[in-house]
């Protein structure tokens, strides 16, 4: 933000220079156009902004930073300006071409061949799968099998969760008396990186063992109460808090924050900052010349998750402002499996965790698009080989030729059954970072995530913010 400031004061203070200097002197012919404070108010204006749109196609993570969203948004909005005041001066100042000129034009039509431009570049063809939600694949022919061998029941939920206590959570308390152990429910609502930073440091409260804030560490009960949780439903901001938190608490090392505000280090980011720096520099250009970036704004947010796991939120500094590159890898455990992650907690030696339930809303029919280990709709895994896909919401119909599903949660889509074999690659798991975006996705901030269909490729659902259907979480609980 404070670059961004910086930027703007320095444009306009460089235009009020110029226009009370020696430099503000009428030319008297055109090769004094260089005298013209609006020239170098231009000029500088324009290197500025390509500066920083070559800055964000090299490293859209820490110039994000560098930059803050309002930053983000004050060079767009300068750049813009400066662009269509260069269009406005062409379509004033240059003479439409003859053919325009037969048609009557008697000034260059700038917006008609935008408009025009745009209109073509919509029919091109475009990179497939731009916005495909990110899946964990292996080869077709893999014997890998799928990460999650079977999705849960709430029998089957409640059976593991018993099994993973604590020995002698049940048994005799001080007064000889039969003590039981709380089972804990937790929903949490959306409302962005503020409900995510909230939700952790309430959970860190409630149930950690050394919590972070100081009014909850001193009513702390010295033992890590995260096994009593049975499960977490949430949407947008909440679901990355919940996600955040259960990543912190089934570390099988010490987290290196511990004794720190870890909550801080892990979502004290600008996460908005990347996403729209992406969105502005490069995706809005991409609208009109149709190249393929490589990677969607969607998942530069995911990124931006991840790099927080490995050195917490950049901090801006100088050294920022040199030519650095920050490749995009998936390291931390925010990459981990999502499935995965649930299936090592049931296991043997394995830390339990909180189901976790991210809900997001499927665009074309308004139905629950349910991220968990839960088969909430009753088709686990989708439809058997060869058949058609899983019947979609918001009937919940059996597919033709099997049994009837038994919904657990009515008009839902499992991201479960996608896991699958599509062309010549099988998914078997998404990271928690994608995982977590299904629930947060805003239009038009971040884009709609495309799933194609196992059984029909040419069938998707696209899966948007969880708050469209419910933003409290409390529905899915």
């Amino acid at each position: 933000m404070a670059w961004g400031g910086a930027m703007l004061l320095s444009a306009w203070g460089l235009y009020l220079i110029l226009r009370i200097g020696p430099l503000n002197k009428p030319a008297t012919s055109r090769d004094k156009w260089f005298m013209d404070p609006f020239v170098w108010v231009v000029g500088v204006s324009l290197v500025l902004g390509i500066y920083v749109w070559v800055r964000i196609a090299q490293n859209v993570w820490a110039t994000a930073v560098q930059l803050g969203a309002i930053g983000v948004v004050e060079v767009f909005l300068i750049v813009a300006t400066v662009v269509v005041g260069l269009l406005m001066m062409l379509a004033e100042w240059v003479a439409p071409p003859a053919f325009f000129q037969v048609l009557g034009f008697k000034r260059f039509p700038v917006f008609i061949l935008l408009v025009g431009w745009a209109m073509i570049a919509s029919a091109l063809p475009v990179s497939v799968g731009y916005h495909d939600v990110r899946f964990v694949t292996v080869a077709a022919n893999s014997a890998a099998p799928a990460t999650l061998d079977r999705a849960e029941t709430p029998t089957s939920l409640l059976v593991r969760w018993l099994q993973h206590l604590p020995s002698g959570s049940f048994g005799p308390g001080p007064s000889g008396a039969r003590r039981g152990i709380p089972l804990v429910l937790v929903s949490t609502a959306g409302g962005g990186v503020k409900a995510a930073y909230w939700t952790s440091l309430v959970l860190d409260c409630v149930l950690q063992q050394r919590p972070v804030a100081p009014p909850c560490r001193d009513r702390a009960s010295g033992r890590d109460e995260t096994d009593q949780v049975l499960a977490g439903s949430g949407a947008s901001g909440g679901s990355f808090g919940l996600a955040t938190y259960v990543a912190h608490a089934a570390r099988s090392l010490p987290d290196p924050t511990d004794g720190e505000n870890w909550v801080a280090a892990r979502l004290g980011g600008d996460y908005l900052a990347a996403e729209l720096a992406w969105e502005v520099a490069v995706e809005l250009p991409r609208a009109f010349m149709r190249f393929s970036p490589g990677m969607d704004r969607a998942e530069v947010s995911e990124r931006a998750w991840q790099q927080s796991w490995e050195s917490g939120p950049w901090t801006p500094s100088w050294g920022h402002a040199t030519w650095s590159t920050s490749p995009a890898e998936d390291h931390g455990p925010m990459t981990e499996g999502f499935f995965a992650q649930w299936e090592r907690g049931g296991s043997p030696g394995g830390r339990p965790v909180p189901l976790l339930l991210l809900n997001g809303t499927s665009v074309a029919n308004g139905c629950r698009f349910n991220t968990s280990a839960l088969d909430g709709n009753g088709n686990d895994h989708g439809a058997p080989p060869g058949q058609a896909p899983v019947a979609p919401c918001p009937s919940n119909d059996a597919v033709e030729g099997a049994p009837p599903p038994d919904p657990v949660l009515s008009a839902t889509i499992d991201l479960e059954d996608f896991l699958c074999g599509v062309g010549d690659e099988r998914r078997v798991d998404v990271r928690l970072s994608s995982a977590v975006m299904l629930s947060a996705r805003f239009p038009f901030v971040s884009p709609s995530g495309r799933i194609r269909a196992c059984g029909a490729p040419q069938q998707a659902t696209f899966v948007v913010d969880g708050g469209y259907l419910d933003n409290s979480g409390a529905a899915s609980i």
